[in-house]
């Protein structure tokens, strides 16, 4: 059965690409991935909101100094800034690196868009939905995928 192999990451994907065009599919690697992109898209608004925090406290802040025309802030608005950057190193960990462009899947992330269409096509079925199979669409969709996956299998002979 497709779903009860183990089949090895072996497929280099662009990570956007895995995302937009894989999203479909119950596989634990893309699960991960979208997880990971939440903590990013999380973490860089949390960035965002702290950076517009410091700049609001140092213009809020800064105060002439007699010396010259340097404007200084007090010691207790640096330590206040001290840990607003100490949080935003806490939020670095979660934003994505070069490394992350690029995830490798398996085949079964391919195939797993036949194995979910055929549950549908079942289950309609068994419920006596007919009509369903009428769409021209439906041929489309199929061939697609099939066409996709006939390139994966291409792509393994040249580069496995």
């Amino acid at each position: 059965m497709i779903k009860n192999k183990i089949w090895k990451k072996d497929i280099p994907v662009l990570f956007s690409s895995l995302l937009v065009e894989y999203s479909h599919t119950n596989n634990l690697t893309i699960a991960t991935f979208e997880e990971k992109l939440k903590k990013h898209n999380n973490a860089s608004n949390k960035i965002i909101n702290k950076i517009y925090e410091i700049s609001n406290t140092i213009s809020n802040n800064l105060k002439p100094s007699t010396s010259s025309e340097n404007q200084i802030l007090n010691e207790e608005i640096l330590k206040e800034l001290a840990l607003i950057l100490d949080n935003l190193k806490e939020e670095g960990q979660y934003l994505m690196n070069e490394e992350d462009k690029t995830v490798m899947i398996g085949l079964d992330v391919y195939l797993d868009f036949l194995v979910k269409q055929f549950k549908e096509e079942r289950n309609n079925i068994i419920h006596g939905k007919y009509s369903f199979f009428k769409g021209k669409w439906k041929t489309l969709v199929y061939l697609t995928a099939l066409q996709t996956l006939i390139e994966k299998i291409l792509w393994y002979e040249e580069n496995v």
